[in-house]
């Protein structure tokens, strides 16, 4: 599954949940939070075999679950997780992840829908339902479902720059306009089209064309995920340097 077919997959469920439910995925217009990103899965063709919560879809479901710093290394269809650590208030760890090393409480999950400006889609107790956070606030953790296929993704990451860009039927001005992007959403660009000036674009699950000229293309989440991994690398061997260094005074 790609993360355009995944996106596609979300908007349908949104588009079908009208309350706020434990253990549903969206089936008669009810789900809870983790039950918004299974029921997505499932529209989309995909399938879910394992426990519907979040605490095991953050440490059986996950590549390359990470802490959030910085709202650039997000990515339209990565999950974002609130966690608890041990001592906190409200922390309520099932018992049989309590063995294992990571003992946070992922306790809520959501789905980025746009990075700029941000937007994170979560369906929660306290609004009875749908909810879109435009700010961080709490959420702490993000990665990709382990079972999107990045390599068959239909399109590259860019995002719309020089103000809002018309998504149209067709790859000319001519063709009936279906919708506007918002100036900083991040999109999928396909292939040129039309005269060359123009792309393929996946926006939430619908298709059209723009004008390539204002898209910019992102850097790949593979690379992002490297490059954190050289870092904290290289922290640790300074680390190790300044106690190797410390042991031998």
């Amino acid at each position: 599954m790609t993360r355009e077919q995944f996106m596609d997959g979300l908007k349908k469920n949104i588009d079908r949940v009208r309350e706020y439910q434990l253990g549903m995925d969206g089936t008669g217009g009810k789900c809870d939070c983790i039950g918004l990103i299974i029921g997505a899965i499932r529209l989309a063709g995909g399938k879910w075999t394992g426990i519907h919560g979040s605490n095991y879809a953050a440490r059986n479901e996950m590549h390359c679950l990470e802490k959030i710093t910085s709202v650039s290394q997000l990515r339209m269809g990565d999950m974002v997780y609130k966690a608890r650590m041990p001592g906190e208030e409200n922390y309520s760890l099932p018992e049989k992840y309590r063995a294992g090393d990571d003992r946070s409480d992922y306790y809520h999950v959501g789905v980025v829908t746009s990075v700029q400006p941000l937007e994170i889609i979560h369906c929660t107790s306290v609004s009875g339902g749908i909810k879109r956070d435009n700010a961080l606030g709490k959420w702490q953790f993000f990665g990709a479902w382990r079972d999107l296929d990045e390599t068959a993704s239909p399109g590259v990451p860019c995002r719309v720059t020089g103000g809002r860009l018309k998504l149209r039927e067709g790859p000319d001005t001519r063709s009936k306009v279906l919708a506007y992007l918002p100036d900083g959403a991040q999109v999928l660009a396909g292939e040129t089209a039309g005269d060359g000036t123009w792309r393929s674009v996946s926006y939430m699950g619908q298709g059209g064309y723009a004008m390539a000229c204002y898209l910019a293309a992102q850097e790949r989440e593979e690379k992002q995920c490297i490059r954190r991994l050289l870092s904290l690398l290289q922290q640790a061997q300074q680390e190790a340097e300044k106690m190797l260094a410390h042991t031998e005074t």
